[in-house]
């Protein structure tokens, strides 16, 4: 029973809204979130939103359909502002958790993941967003966490069609809870994370530094976390007009309610 006890309090530590984690709830539980990025370029910016909703059809096994909208203003070498907005690149999610180990008050679990998006969304070009195109997303998430800390990470290949390079992508994070434990859960969780991408065909590399706080309380939790760009290289060549284009900075703000 302490042991059960303790793992409901990991509970608390939500996942980065900018990442993933292979803990998953109950059978049956089921998840709605909503992620939103403001992306500041040089060229202008962006707005994803996203409407998630994930349903654990048993301890070890996760399924989720993404619903996003999108919306671009930037520019075009010298021409004025343009602004485009629409409904994004729909992506359905299974996670499989084939690793747990747990302990008294710890546990480590390791989970596949399959991310598949498909071209229903309006063309902005960017393809972290929405580009009207086929991207698969196959990943290995890891993660341990006690009543103190959790460490979480992510490492993975993204096909993406058309001329779009296929991508390495891995990310790390670390998450401090503040509070002590309680229930009904009252937390206010800490996160520190690295996110990097690889593109193969292009040989571009981006390092992203994000840091992020949580607010858990009961089934909700209210997440924000500011992102900025620690390397971004140019490659070999460009394929897209924005090609040349670096972030500034991203705001990565949301939530999520557990039913």
């Amino acid at each position: 029973m302490m042991l059960l006890f303790a793992l409901t309090k990991l509970q608390a530590q939500g996942p980065p809204i900018s990442g993933d984690k292979p803990i998953m709830l109950g059978a049956k539980a089921q998840v709605v979130k909503n992620t939103n990025e403001y992306r500041k370029t040089t060229e202008g910016w962006y707005m994803h939103n996203v409407l998630k909703y994930h349903y654990i059809i048993n301890k070890n096994l996760l399924v989720a359909v993404h619903l996003p909208w999108a919306t671009a203003e930037r520019t075009a070498g010298d021409d004025p502002l343009e602004k485009t907005s629409g409904f994004g690149d729909l992506a359905f999610v299974v996670k499989p958790q084939f690793f747990r180990k747990d302990g008294k008050a710890k546990t480590f679990r390791m989970a596949g993941k399959l991310m598949q998006t498909f071209p229903t969304g309006v063309n902005l070009g960017e393809a972290d967003i929405s580009f009207k195109g086929y991207k698969t997303h196959v990943a290995i998430v890891a993660g341990y966490e006690t009543l103190k800390y959790g460490i979480l990470g992510e490492t993975g290949y993204r096909y993406q069609s058309g001329d779009f390079s296929d991508q390495l992508v891995s990310k790390f994070g670390i998450g401090l809870p503040l509070l002590k434990p309680t229930y009904p859960v009252k937390q206010i969780n800490l996160y520190f994370q690295y996110e990097s991408v690889y593109n193969i065909q292009d040989n571009r590399y981006k390092l992203f530094y994000g840091q992020g706080i949580q607010l858990a309380y009961d089934q909700f939790t209210i997440d924000f976390e500011v992102q900025i760009p620690l390397i971004q290289t140019e490659g070999n060549h460009a394929h897209h007009t924005h090609d040349h284009e670096k972030r500034l900075y991203s705001l990565v703000f949301g939530g999520r309610y557990i039913f």
